[in-house]
């Protein structure tokens, strides 16, 4: 009887000790998270309430976190990251670099600020302000390439600094040569710095050169014209020289290169004429009201571009500058060829008065429509007061250009704006618009 009893007790006590052990190993593989903590990087740090964490809270709003696996920068020895909180509102812990057995410091997966449970307001604003700050920094604006020349875009160094391009020529019957007409990027989007912009480049419109039909009769000029795609209108001139019937001359003359398809006025000898005329007078007027002109009064032409200087007469772009021979009372043979001299462009000499508060030694260099135009060499303002831009050109009766200024070549300041008239062939330099750091 009393073995059996000393039996019962024994296995009560070894009952007792399996219970306790299953409650003991029960409460071990329980997890209580204790709070979740958020860096600026968006990691989440769950506390919990087992042995994987050691907490030591060091004041009220600081506390050491010791973590037992993971991933971490190695860091040196003694060294650990403090966060002070005094600017926040909210919890701010500390993770504390820790040894494992061997005395090798542990790697972790989380760094940085843990805020608990949620951002503070103004953290949230500085981290938004950090990463605008830091996409800012990184991208740039894409400016609108379509209707620039390809030369001026190839030029301009803060375009070649901020992207790159590629380029596809085509023909194209709107643009004229060398002049982008479409992109690949959207104008006024911010892209990556760095970015490849194709750019199509217009190659005018698709050319050939005139065939030579000197010579020739009416009829072989024709059909040869017609099977290079050409058109034709025949007019006839007396010519001492060409027979009856051959052609004297084409406009555009042969072999000139021109627009295909474009139209060629083949000029027909009507054979030797004791007829002339005066030579009449066209300067002044339109290129078209000048050849029409000059058309009905039996004369041929001949059309060349010219640049008006300042010390030329103002005419308007498009218009008859001058003419040779000159109208005067001298009669000439019907047919007899005028040349016409047609303004393109206006030329000018710029003067730029140099400031004498920058750095003794800078360039200058003048922009239109945010394309640099001109640049100057390296100037000494002590040994000059004024730098001319030699052989402007301008096509409009107004522009407006801005001249910036550099000391290192790079960082460049507004220094003037320049006003022009080219009619009356005055040009005004506004200083109010200078923004470089004075030295002097």
């Amino acid at each position: 009887m009393e073995v059996k009893i000393k039996k019962i007790i024994l296995c009560l006590i070894a009952l007792t000790l399996f219970l306790c052990v299953l409650t003991a190993c029960g409460k071990k593989a329980e997890k209580t998270i204790l709070g979740k903590w958020y860096n600026a990087q968006g990691d989440c740090l769950e506390i919990l309430s087992d042995n994987t964490y050691s907490i030591n809270q060091v004041s009220d709003k600081i506390y050491d976190i010791g973590l037992d696996s993971g991933k971490w920068e190695y860091l040196k020895e003694e060294e650990f990251f403090k966060f002070y909180t005094d600017s926040y509102k909210g919890d701010v812990i500390k993770i504390q670099l820790n040894k494992d057995k061997t005395g090798t410091y542990i790697e972790y997966s989380y760094y940085g600020v843990f805020y608990k449970n949620e951002f503070p307001p103004e953290v949230l604003a500085e981290i938004e302000k950090q990463k605008e700050e830091e996409y800012l920094s990184k991208t740039a604006v894409c400016p609108e390439f379509v209707g620039m020349k390809y030369e001026e875009i190839k030029k301009n160094d803060e375009y070649k600094e901020n992207f790159n391009f590629t380029y596809d020529w085509q023909s194209n019957d709107e643009y004229d040569y060398g002049i982008v007409y479409e992109q690949s990027e959207t104008v006024g989007e911010r892209i990556n710095k760095g970015t490849y912009i194709t750019l199509c480049i217009s190659m005018g419109r698709s050319t050939s050169r005139v065939p030579d039909v000197y010579g020739e009769t009416e009829s072989s000029a024709v059909s040869k014209l017609k099977i290079n795609g050409f058109n034709t209108v025949i007019s006839e001139i007396p010519s001492e020289d060409v027979e009856a019937g051959f052609v004297v001359k084409t406009v555009p003359e042969r072999t000139e290169v021109v627009m295909d398809g474009a139209e060629i006025t083949v000029y027909v000898s009507s054979g030797k004429s004791n007829k002339s005329v005066k030579i009449i007078d066209v300067v002044g007027l339109t290129k078209e009201e000048a050849e029409k002109k000059l058309t009905a009064g039996g004369f041929t032409f001949r059309t060349e571009e010219i640049q008006i200087t300042d010390n030329d007469k103002y005419y308007p772009i498009g218009y008859v500058v001058k003419q040779s021979p000159k109208s005067d009372s001298q009669k000439v043979p019907v047919g007899t060829e005028i040349k016409i001299y047609v303004a393109s462009a206006y030329k000018f000499d710029l003067d730029i008065d140099l400031p004498n508060d920058f750095e003794k030694n800078f360039n200058i260099s003048l922009w239109g429509n945010g394309v640099r135009i001109k640049e100057s060499g390296v100037i000494d303002s002590s040994a000059v007061s004024i730098y001319t831009f030699k052989d402007l050109l301008v096509n409009e009766e107004k522009a407006e250009f801005i001249v910036k200024i550099s000391a290192d070549g790079e960082t460049k300041y507004n220094l003037c704006k320049l006003s022009i008239n080219t009619k009356s062939k005055k040009v005004n330099q506004d200083n109010s618009i200078a923004d470089y750091p004075k030295y002097k």
